[in-house]
C-alpha cells in the first residue's frame, strides 16, 4: 500500500519566482520615483518654491517711530509729528485688478499709469504718502489683497507761527531743514526697522518676534528754555511797531541774566513752518546777522574803564562844544552840545565825544581785552553756523578805529552776544553760557542729555557792575534818552543806540538807520534783559523813539507774567510823556498790582492772576476767596474780568472767558456745579491755545533823533 502526503491547511503556498522579482522591481521603481521626486523639490525647484512660500506666508515689513516733540520751558507743545500712513500695492498680489481699480479710486484717483500697473500686475505702486486718517482708514476698509500701509510721521507746529525762524521746519521724509529742527537733527529723528512678520491668507499679519517697544522707534525730545506766552508778548510787541515804523525788519532777545536761559527769540518777517515757502525765510537772524551796534556799545567801554581803573565815576570829561577833532583825519559830533559830563552821564547823554575819551584813556589793547571778555568776537555756542560777529585784533587799530568803536562803529555783533554782555552787568559781573536746550529726553521721558547752567567767567567786578547800573538808570530818568523805555513800577536800566546804515559801495546813509535800545529790569534785582532791534524804520529813526517803546512793552507785560514785584511806587503819578510810553494793556480802575503783598484788605480780596491757566487750576485758585465765578468757554483762561490785582468783596462776580466755544457757568463754594452745554453744540477745533496779546498803539515817537551816537 502506498502512502501520499496530504497538504495542511495552514502551509505557505510556493511563491513563484517569476513572480517575487516583479514585485521586488515595482517596489524598487517607486522608491526611485519618490527620490527623484524629493531631488526636484529639494535641490532644483528649492529656490522658487522658498520664494512663493516667503511670499505667500513670510514677509519683511518697515516699521517706523515719530519724530520727537519740541517743548517750551512750560512743557507746552511747539513741534510734534503725528502718525500717517503711507499707502502703496504690490501688484503681484492683486487677485482681481479690475475689482482693485473700482475699489480705490472713489478713495485715492488713479493715474492712468497706476490702471496699467494694476492689470498688469507688475511692479510697487505708490498710491499716496502721509494719507489724512479718513483715507487710511477708508482704504484700510475695503481689506483689498495686495494693499500695504507704512506708517510716517507728518510734522505738525501748533502754535502757528510762533517762534517759526528758531524752530525750523522739516521736509515730507520729516527730516529737519532748518533751525533748531536741523541742529538737532540727530537727537530728534525716529527710528525705521524691517521687521519679519506672518502672513496669513486673509492678509492679517503678526510680529514673528514679538512688538519693537516704542522707545527703541521714537526719537528723543527736545525742552526749550522758550517760554510761549514771552515768545508771543515780543512777538506782537515787534511786530506792531514794524508796522508803525514802516521798517524793514526787527529782532527781539529776552534772556535772563541769572543763569543764560533764552525765554524769546522774535523776528519779523514772521514765518509759519507749517507752510514752508524758502527754507531763507526760516534762517534765525538772531544767531547769523550781524550788525554795527552803535551806541549800545557804550556800557561795556564804561565797565571796562571803571573796572581797570582808567576812570572813577566822577572823572569829568568836555564836551568840546558838540565837536572833537581827534586827529586830521577824525571828528567826533555829538547833535546836543553838552559843556562837560562825568563818566555814567556820558551814557545818559549818549555822548560819542565822552566815549572817545574814555577809549583814549583805555588804550586799544586793554579796551579790546575788555570786548572779549564780554563774549565779542566769538560765537554764543548756541548754533552750528551762529555768526561770531567781527572784532578785529587790536594791532589793526589806529586812533580813528580806537575813537569809532567806542562808539559802537568798527565791529560787528548779533543780538545774542548783545543780550549775554549786559546780562554781566545784570547779575553782578559773569559771563554766562546761553542756554536754548534745558535737556534732551526719550519717549519714556528719561533724560539722554542735560545742558546745565555754566559761568564761563567773571567779567567785571560786582561794584563796577553796581557802578555801571547806575549809569544806565540815568539813561532812563528825565533827560536821558531813553525815557521811553521806563516800565510803570520797576526801575529799568537800558541804553539807547542808532546806527547808520551801509549802502552797496560801503558808504553810510544818513537818513536810513538801525534803532536799538537794551536794557533790563527791575534794576535793583535783574529778571529780564531785553534787545530789541529795527532795521530801516522811516517813521523815527533813534534807539530811543523806535525800539525803546518795544523793550516798555515787552517788560512790563513779561515781568506781571513771572510775578515780580514793583521796585517803586506804583500808585505814582506819571508824566505826560510816560503815560504814552507805557505797555498797552490797561488795568481797571479800581486795580492793585496782583503782587501785591496782602491778598485781603478789610473785607476786600485780590484777584489773582488766571491767565493762561487750565480752567482747573483757575477754580483752585479762586475757591478760597468766595467769589461767584462765571466761565465762558473751555480750555485755558484767555481773558479774565476784572483783571489781576482787582479788589473785590466776597460774593462779587469774576468772569473767565476761556479759549473755546460754550458757557460753564459756577458759583464758587466747596463744591462747584457745572450746568451741562447743549449736545448739538460742536467744539472747534484749536488752532493756538495761547491768548492774543492786547497792543496798542504804541506812543508815536518824534522825528528828531534822541541819541549822539551816528558817525
Amino acid at each position: 500500500m502506498k502512502w501520499k502526503a496530504l497538504k495542511s491547511p495552514c502551509s505557505t503556498p510556493q511563491i513563484n519566482k517569476k513572480t517575487m522579482n516583479g514585485i521586488i522591481g515595482a517596489c524598487l521603481a517607486l522608491f526611485a520615483i519618490v527620490i527623484a521626486r524629493l531631488a526636484m523639490l529639494q535641490v532644483v525647484q528649492h529656490d522658487e518654491l522658498s520664494s512663493k512660500s516667503s511670499g505667500q506666508h513670510s514677509v519683511s515689513m518697515k516699521m517706523s517711530g515719530l519724530r520727537g516733540t519740541i517743548f517750551d520751558r512750560t512743557h507746552e507743545t511747539l513741534a510734534k509729528s503725528a502718525a500717517r500712513q503711507t499707502i502703496s500695492l504690490e501688484a503681484h498680489e492683486i487677485k482681481d485688478p479690475q475689482k482693485t481699480i473700482k475699489a480705490l479710486e472713489p478713495i485715492i484717483p488713479l493715474s492712468e499709469r497706476q490702471r496699467q500697473q494694476i492689470r498688469s500686475q507688475r511692479g510697487h505702486i505708490q498710491l499716496r504718502r502721509q494719507a489724512p486718517p479718513e483715507i487710511s482708514d477708508a482704504i484700510k476698509a475695503l481689506n483689498l489683497p495686495g494693499v500695504h500701509m507704512e506708517q510716517e510721521g507728518r510734522r505738525t507746529y501748533p502754535k502757528g507761527t510762533l517762534a517759526g525762524a528758531l524752530l525750523g521746519f522739516t521736509n515730507i521724509d520729516d527730516q529737519g531743514k532748518a533751525g533748531l529742527e536741523q541742529e538737532y537733527e540727530s537727537y530728534l529723528s525716529n527710528k525705521t526697522y524691517s521687521i519679519d512678520v506672518l502672513r496669513s491668507q486673509k492678509q492679517r499679519i503678526g510680529l514673528s518676534n514679538g512688538n519693537v517697544p516704542v522707545e527703541q522707534m521714537n526719537g528723543n525730545n527736545l525742552e526749550l528754555t522758550i517760554d510761549s506766552r514771552i515768545q508771543q508778548i515780543a512777538e506782537t510787541a515787534l511786530q506792531h511797531q514794524i508796522e508803525a515804523m514802516q521798517a524793514q525788519s526787527g529782532v527781539v532777545v529776552v534772556m535772563d541774566p541769572r543763569n543764560g536761559d533764552l525765554l524769546a527769540m522774535a523776528q519779523t518777517p514772521i514765518v509759519d513752518p507749517n507752510h514752508v515757502v524758502s527754507p531763507k525765510d526760516h534762517e534765525s537772524k538772531i544767531l547769523t546777522h550781524v550788525y554795527e551796534p552803535g551806541s549800545i556799545i557804550k556800557p561795556l567801554l564804561v565797565a571796562g574803564a571803571l573796572d581797570s581803573g582808567k576812570v572813577r565815576t566822577d572823572t569829568m570829561f568836555s564836551g568840546f562844544g558838540g565837536s572833537w577833532r581827534i586827529n586830521s583825519h577824525k571828528t567826533v559830533h555829538d547833535s546836543h552840545y553838552v559843556k562837560e559830563m562825568n563818566t555814567l552821564e556820558v551814557l545818559k547823554f549818549s555822548s560819542n565825544i565822552g566815549a572817545a575819551q574814555i577809549g583814549q584813556r583805555m588804550g586799544k589793547e586793554l579796551y579790546h581785552s575788555y570786548l572779549r571778555a564780554f563774549g565779542l568776537g566769538e560765537s554764543t555756542g548756541l548754533k552750528s553756523n551762529e555768526s561770531s560777529g567781527k572784532l578785529d585784533p587790536p594791532r589793526k587799530w589806529g586812533q580813528t578805529h580806537l575813537a569809532t568803536i567806542s562808539y559802537g562803529y568798527g565791529l560787528s555783533v548779533t543780538a545774542v552776544q548783545m543780550a549775554r554782555a549786559y546780562s554781566a552787568i545784570a547779575n553782578g559781573g559773569l559771563l554766562m553760557q546761553p542756554r536754548l536746550v534745558s535737556r534732551i529726553t526719550d519717549a519714556r521721558g528719561q533724560t539722554v542729555k542735560r545742558f546745565p547752567e555754566r559761568v564761563l567767567r567773571r567779567v567785571i567786578s560786582e561794584k563796577t557792575a553796581r557802578e555801571v547800573t547806575k549809569g544806565l538808570v540815568m539813561v532812563t530818568s528825565d533827560g536821558g534818552t531813553g525815557k521811553r523805555g521806563r516800565v510803570h513800577g520797576y526801575t529799568v536800566a537800558g541804553k539807547t543806540g542808532t546806527a547808520d546804515l551801509i549802502d552797496a559801495t560801503g558808504r553810510y546813509m544818513k537818513n536810513r538807520t538801525r534803532a536799538s535800545f537794551v536794557g533790563f529790569a527791575p534794576a535793583e534785582d535783574p529778571r529780564i534783559v531785553i534787545v530789541v532791534t529795527i532795521e530801516d524804520p522811516v517813521v523815527a529813526r533813534s534807539g530811543g523813539s523806535v525800539s525803546a517803546p518795544v523793550f516798555s512793552a515787552i517788560a512790563k507785560e513779561t515781568l506781571a507774567y513771572l510775578g515780580v514785584q514793583a521796585t517803586t511806587d506804583v500808585n505814582a503819578r506819571e508824566d505826560e510823556e510816560e503815560e504814552e510810553s507805557d505797555l498797552p494793556i490797561e488795568i481797571a480802575a479800581q486795580s492793585r498790582p496782583w503782587w501785591f503783598t496782602n491778598s485781603a484788605i478789610g473785607d476786600h480780596q485780590l484777584v489773582p492772576e488766571l491767565k493762561d491757566m487750565p480752567l482747573a487750576q483757575a477754580l483752585a485758585e479762586l475757591a478760597p476767596l468766595g467769589f461767584n465765578i462765571h466761565v465762558e468757554g473751555q480750555g485755558c483762561v484767555a481773558e479774565q474780568t476784572p483783571q489781576a490785582g482787582a479788589l473785590l468783596p466776597h460774593n462779587a462776580e469774576i468772569t473767565l472767558r476761556l479759549n473755546l466755544l460754550g458757557e460753564i457757568r459756577l458759583k464758587a463754594s466747596a463744591h462747584h456745579t457745572v450746568s451741562e452745554q447743549p449736545a448739538q453744540r460742536k467744539k472747534p477745533r484749536i488752532q493756538n491755545r495761547m491768548a492774543p496779546v492786547a497792543v496798542s498803539h504804541l506812543p508815536k515817537p518824534s522825528q528828531h533823533s534822541e541819541d549822539e551816537d551816528l558817525p
